[in-house]
């Protein structure tokens, strides 16, 4: 009998993503900022990208509605993409 080869473990992604949801003014806003991105980066709301490009490490979401949403960074045509970070507003 064979026997299969160890699963790898799943590797870390090297970006981190943090959400903060302040509470100045009266419109909802979802500040994002990240760390470990080595080029443009997509943000996603909820598997969609809601800003493209990006060159610098942080993006507020401002007044994307109620609810619970699901955030994401992903550098450009890459598979290397951030946590997932939940927001509920």
């Amino acid at each position: 009998m064979t026997t299969a080869p160890p699963i790898p473990p799943a590797r870390q992604s090297p970006i981190t993503l943090t959400a903060e949801v302040p509470t100045w003014g009266s419109r909802n806003r979802v500040v994002l900022d990240w760390t470990g991105a080595t080029g443009l980066v997509d943000v996603l709301r909820d598997g969609e990208v809601i800003r493209g490009s990006l060159p610098r490490d942080f993006f507020v979401d401002i007044d994307p509605g109620t609810g619970t949403f699901l955030y994401q960074v992903c550098e450009q045509q890459t598979s290397v993409c951030s946590n997932t970070v939940t927001v509920e507003l």
